[in-house]
């Protein structure tokens, strides 16, 4: 019975110290009233030029971060990333800033800042609100309370380093159309030379028989008159030469 009863009193000591160690943490972390924020715009890049006289808003956007929360697919990360590209050329959707400051020779400014907004962990954005250099800065989203990694301690004192990014702005993407079917080049045809009229030619017309082609009316003509010439040719000669007979059978 008495180890029973030492047993109960020591866990009820050990649950005390634990309960007070753990009321003291959340003391601490509610005691914790004002965050201080410190924006370092020094990038090592040679175009980054000139660091100082940068108008910077810090914004609270705790409302909106509260509101998007309540999605069942709500990622903390994706939110951070939007809003960063969201207000890099525009505070189109933000709030009035809360804050302003200017950035020093080394560019860096500093922002004191509530821990809660509303009795909520605040949500703050901050953004270089004049981009003119070559490259622009990425706003940052800082979602407090920002922890130590290596205590997990709340940080009262946070460094803020922004990213650079190519300052040009991305054009909306329009919707592709289908590639039209390019026509097939004209290509001119040779003129065609025009043929020549057709000239009907004389055909000498011939019957056939069984002993062959008779030969037609023109050759028939040529034939018979040089047949004619050669009988009065040959006549001729009879009579000349019937002459010369007669006279040699008179003498």
């Amino acid at each position: 019975m008495k180890k029973l009863v030492s047993g109960v009193l020591m866990v009820s000591v050990l649950s005390g110290f634990l309960l007070m160690l753990f009321t003291r943490s959340v003391d601490a972390e509610t005691a914790i009233a004002n965050v201080t924020m410190i924006i370092h715009e020094d990038e090592s890049d040679s175009e980054q030029t000139t660091m100082g006289g940068r108008l910077v808003g810090l914004y609270d956007i705790t409302s909106i971060y509260l509101e998007a929360k309540q999605a069942s697919d709500f990622d903390e990360k994706k939110f951070s990333e939007t809003w960063s590209d969201k207000t890099l050329h525009s505070d189109e959707g933000l709030p009035a800033p809360l804050k302003t400051a200017t950035t020093n020779s080394e560019g860096e400014c500093e922002f004191v800042v509530p821990m809660k907004q509303n009795g909520e962990y605040a949500v703050y954005l901050v953004r270089e609100m004049s981009q003119i250099q070559s490259k622009k800065v990425l706003p940052s989203v800082i979602i407090l309370p920002v922890r130590s990694v290596e205590t997990n301690e709340v940080l009262t004192t946070i460094d803020v380093y922004p990213k650079y990014i190519d300052g040009k702005v991305s054009e909306k993407p329009t919707t592709p159309t289908e590639p039209s079917v390019p026509e097939e080049p004209y290509t001119p045809t040779e003129p065609s030379v025009p043929e020549e009229p057709y000239t009907p030619t004389e055909t000498t017309s011939t019957e056939s028989t069984p002993f062959g082609k008779f030969p037609s009316t023109n050759e028939l003509k040529t034939k018979a008159s040089w047949i004619g010439a050669g009988i009065i040719l040959l006549a001729g000669i009879l009579i000349i030469a019937r002459k010369k007979q007669t006279k040699g059978e008179r003498k």
